[in-house]
């Protein structure tokens, strides 16, 4: 009896171990992915148009909004259309704050009658074999394309890194006090500063 209670606890001994060396050694790794990211980051363009949208349409109850994404040599990657009830519209970023720059990714689309939850997901317009289009550019750094796309496939599978520095972002239009205007191209400008 002794023995087996012997051999259960080195068991339990033997498989925490193996538990805090497999965690110890993600976590080594997830720090190792962020300061390869946060040394590349320097290559970004400091200013960047991941896309420009219009009002296409507009009445009381809801609106069409026409957005084209961008790469960052400013080559079109997609143009989508979308209708929303409502009158207000809402597109939310996450940004990433990496040393002392920021990675934005367009991630929904809603109205004042949609919730949040509810809302259009953007992530998806912009993927191509699971790397963000938005941040493809000639010449690109290896380090820094690997880092964008391993924080972009985190960011679609809600897998964020807990030391990892975001938040969201939104732009929106408010009925009443200033609202887009049907047929005007927007620019949304991402600054890495």
């Amino acid at each position: 009896m002794k023995r087996k209670i012997i051999l259960g606890l080195l068991s339990l001994v033997a498989l925490t171990v193996v538990v805090f060396v497999i965690f110890g050694t993600m976590t080594c790794n997830q720090e190792k992915k962020i300061e390869k990211l946060e040394a590349n980051i320097q290559h970004l363009k400091t200013v960047h148009t991941p896309l420009r949208f219009k009002i296409t349409e507009r009445t009381d109850t809801y609106f069409k909004v026409a957005v084209k994404y961008y790469d960052a040599d400013n080559e079109v990657i997609k143009r989508i259309e979308q209708k929303f009830k409502g009158s207000e519209l809402s597109l939310d970023f996450l940004e990433f704050k990496f040393a002392d720059k920021y990675i934005a990714f367009p991630f929904k689309m809603y109205s004042d009658a949609i919730a949040p939850d509810s809302g259009y997901v953007m992530l998806n317009d912009y993927d191509k074999a699971g790397f963000p289009q938005i941040f493809k550019s000639k010449g690109m750094n290896p380090d820094l394309s690997k880092g964008i796309q391993i924080l972009f496939e985190d960011v679609k599978e809600n897998k964020l890194n807990p030391q990892a520095i975001y938040f969201g972002n939104m732009v929106h239009d408010l009925k009443g006090i200033k609202s887009y205007r049907t047929d005007v191209v927007y620019k949304i400008l991402i600054h890495t500063k």
